[in-house]
């Protein structure tokens, strides 16, 4: 499995306490984060809201129920990991996972016809 790092390394995370969530939280800590994780049952509305608002890498991997079982996080489904050598580890094991920005972000053209 691509994700066994971060399953490794998840309870070390949660008790270090660099895994923050909340949408407020996560903007005012934008710049101390490392990368935000989004789950995969989140709204595309949400997570090009979570695109636009933060400058760093966003992937999206995880569902809610393993935000629940690895984080102890109920309904979450923006997750932001701050700084740190537990980040970088983790955020290897996340490439194949990157959301790419210039194609989620691109502005949206009416037809001419319309």
């Amino acid at each position: 499995m691509a994700l066994e790092t971060l399953q490794k390394l998840a309870p070390f995370m949660r008790r270090a306490r660099v895994v923050v969530n909340g949408r407020e939280r996560l903007a005012h800590l934008g710049g101390r984060l490392a990368f935000i994780v989004v789950t995969t049952d989140i709204s595309e509305n949400s997570r090009s809201q979570a695109l636009h608002d933060f400058p760093g890498p966003v992937y999206q991997c995880l569902t809610s129920e393993d935000v629940e079982r690895l984080f102890g996080l109920k309904n979450t489904k923006e997750l932001g990991v701050m700084r740190s050598a537990l980040a970088e580890a983790v955020r290897e094991d996340l490439t194949p996972y990157l959301l790419k920005r210039e194609e989620l972000l691109k502005p949206r053209r009416k037809d001419p016809g319309e």
